[in-house]
């Protein structure tokens, strides 16, 4: 008799263990960056909780998207069935298309002073230094539309930080692109943010 219901207490024990960690842990729901990066085997440390605001994700595996975290934004852009030789040149011609955005340009009513626009220095991109499988870090400005190029300070509204990373066992490209308000006192986040990024084992 002692024993069946030392067996009835262990089974209702461990059942007992069993609902509970699944209400801790099962239950938990997944960030949606979290989330999106997993499906292409990535993650990515960012400093709170995210919110999807336009995200594409063919067959469910993640080919863009935009998130808000805070006041920041974070966007990522995959390319996928890259070879180690065009991951690589991939990586580079991005790195190189943000540099064509600040060449000087002819200017379209050249004066006395110029014939030539030119961006100050102070806003060109500057190259940070990459972290494992980055192929470049950079850090620039952004305007109100996420796009670089500007040379207006008054344009400007974001501090970004960019980075390509690719991965030879997936096959992947992952252009990771991190906006926080110029405004913003304090430390910048970005570098931080994009040298955290990770492949997750297969």
């Amino acid at each position: 008799m002692l024993s069946r219901l030392t067996i009835i207490l262990t089974i209702t024990a461990l059942v007992a263990l069993a609902v509970l960690g699944w209400l801790v842990m099962g239950n938990r729901p997944v960030d949606p960056l979290a989330g999106s990066l997993a499906t292409v085997g990535a993650a990515l440390t960012v400093p709170g909780p995210t919110v999807a605001t336009r995200v594409a994700e063919a067959t469910g595996v993640l080919s863009e998207g935009l998130w808000k975290t805070g006041d920041d934004r974070v966007r990522v852009r995959v390319s996928g069935d890259l070879g180690v030789t065009d991951g690589e040149a991939l990586g580079r011609e991005e790195r190189a298309v943000i540099g064509s955005l600040f060449e000087d340009h002819q200017a379209p009513y050249p004066g006395a002073l110029s014939n030539t626009l030119a961006c100050p220095d102070t806003l060109r991109p500057a190259d940070l230094e990459p972290r494992g499988d980055a192929l470049f870090l950079v850090a620039l400005y952004a305007n109100d539309r996420y796009a670089f190029g500007g040379c207006a300070e008054d344009l400007l509204q974001y501090r970004a930080t960019v980075a390509a990373f690719y991965g030879a066992d997936r096959r992947e490209l992952v252009r990771v692109e991190y906006f926080e308000p110029k405004k913003h006192e304090g430390p910048v986040r970005g570098p931080a943010v994009l040298r955290s990024f990770r492949w997750l084992a297969q």
